[in-house]
């Protein structure tokens, strides 16, 4: 679970920007909050307001990048740079990341600090009794390599030593097999945030949501009674019924959204 994430030199945002998802303790514990077993309650979801080209999807964006740099980044190729943008005017300082989250009954942080060339520093820490790195990754300038510390990560450090410019080792190491980085690189995150900007709509995903709704009767009325709230010229949605024509003797169904005006 998502506890809070800081990011600075990036994009929009020169000075370091934190999204806090932690509670106080005098709030009434209701169904939109969880709360850890050492008592911290953290919010499940977060509304961020502005105007247009204030950078709301911005501030977004570096969960998008951290997930896809923690799971993917691996299987880029060795001179491809890393698609991470800092501030306009201050391209030569990294862009720096942190992240806090609750997995598997403990306390973690990432931190990873990098240029479009390559990482300057990666770290991971869990929370026993205090936050102990699991690694430290950082770059030598004299020596032109990477020092690597471990502590039970279990990533040989031979191979740990091989790690490209431009891949985190979480990535590098889930190709090995190594069990916590294989658990990190396969979390999953759902997103329409790329590095990008806001991806355009997954048709797949529309229909999946359809067939969902369409064996949900009450889900679909509060769908519909919603988006007929969000100003989009809606007073409803219907879902449509079809038959795959590739496959009619299957009689497999789908359905397909349409508005009603």
């Amino acid at each position: 679970m998502l506890i809070s994430y800081a990011f600075s030199n990036f994009q929009s945002f020169y000075e370091r920007t934190e999204v806090d998802l932690t509670v106080g303790r005098k709030s009434t514990l209701t169904h939109w909050m969880t709360e850890l077993p050492h008592g911290e309650r953290i919010s499940k979801l977060v509304a961020v307001i502005g105007a247009n080209g204030s950078g709301k999807t911005t501030l977004l964006k570096p969960l998008a990048f951290l997930h896809w740099f923690i799971s993917e980044s691996f299987k880029e190729s060795p001179i491809n740079t890393i698609p991470v943008h800092s501030f306009v005017g201050n391209a030569s300082m990294p862009t720096e990341f942190e992240i806090h989250f609750f997995l598997d009954d403990h306390l973690w942080r990432y931190e990873l600090s990098c240029t479009r060339d390559q990482v300057a520093h990666e770290a991971l820490y869990k929370k026993v009794e205090r936050f102990n790195y699991v690694f430290k990754r950082d770059w030598d300038r004299k020596k032109k390599r990477y020092n690597i510390k471990q502590q039970d990560f279990g990533f040989v450090q031979s191979e740990a030593e091989k790690v490209r410019g431009n891949a985190s080792l979480i990535a590098t190491a889930a190709q090995y097999n190594v069990p916590l980085a294989l658990r990190l690189a396969s979390l999953l995150v759902t997103t329409n945030i790329t590095i990008g900007g806001r991806a355009p709509i997954e048709m797949g995903a529309v229909l999946e949501a359809a067939q969902y709704l369409a064996a949900n009767e009450k889900q679909l009325r509060t769908a519909s009674k919603i988006l007929a709230t969000w100003d989009l010229g809606l007073s409803g949605i219907r879902l449509e019924k079809f038959i795959e024509q590739k496959d009619p003797e299957n009689n497999k169904p789908f359905w397909i959204p349409m508005g009603v005006h």
